[in-house]
């Protein structure tokens, strides 16, 4: 499983470190990248590639969106929509500092969701594409992605899974500070009210003083 292998590497790779063995450092951090990977966790990987290049500053790097796009491929010929979609996402992850690529993947994992008919799936993209127009100070574009994540995800987020109502309740203050930013106060006022009953109602104490910080 990655998740094993990941803490088998990370204590490999500390024990590299310790004894300021190199080559040894840069062979966990390869395999490290690889299974963060697997996981869909871009930004580690990431973090992977730049210790990489510390340890081992002529070694060639694979990049992470060729691997993904590698996986991508895999996917589209054995004709798997789902693991399609999760490449993309993946993808979307990795290239979000490319804010236009990163939009397009999303919006191919959203269609493949759709087809797929994973209702949490494609509210979990618009979200993603909501964030991504947040950081493009695009409020009007990311309060639509934010509520469609929401119409989407309304009928399943009261199922007693704490992480579930967090993530009803992150949704909301996200639609609450694009309400701000577009200065509909009223809305705003009620969108972060309720996320902030939620947040307590989980006692999800940082999230709270979000909300209330607003």
């Amino acid at each position: 499983r990655a998740e094993q292998a990941v803490v088998v590497l990370n204590e490999a790779l500390q024990l590299s470190v310790a004894l300021k063995d190199s080559k040894g450092a840069t062979r966990c951090l390869h395999s490290l990248k690889a299974a963060y990977v697997r996981q869909g966790n871009a930004s580690q990987a990431a973090q992977c590639v730049l210790l990489i290049s510390e340890y081992s500053p002529n070694a060639e790097v694979e990049s992470i969106t060729e691997q993904l796009e590698q996986d991508l491929a895999e996917a589209e010929r054995a004709g798997d929509i789902k693991a399609q979609a999760i490449s993309r996402l993946h993808l979307g992850d990795a290239t979000v500092n490319k804010e236009d690529v990163a939009l397009e993947h999303y919006a191919c994992a959203m269609d493949l969701l759709e087809m797929a008919g994973d209702a949490e799936g494609v509210s979990d993209c618009n979200r993603r594409i909501g964030s991504v127009r947040l950081a493009q100070s695009d409020y009007a574009g990311a309060l639509e992605a934010f509520e469609l994540a929401l119409t989407r995800f309304e009928e399943r987020w009261r199922d007693g899974t704490p992480a579930r109502v967090s993530y009803y309740a992150q949704l909301l203050f996200d639609a609450g500070v694009c309400h701000l930013a577009l200065e509909h106060a009223e809305l705003a006022a009620e969108a972060l009210e309720e996320s902030l009953r939620l947040r307590q109602e989980v006692e999800d104490a940082p999230g709270a003083e979000e909300c209330e910080n607003q």
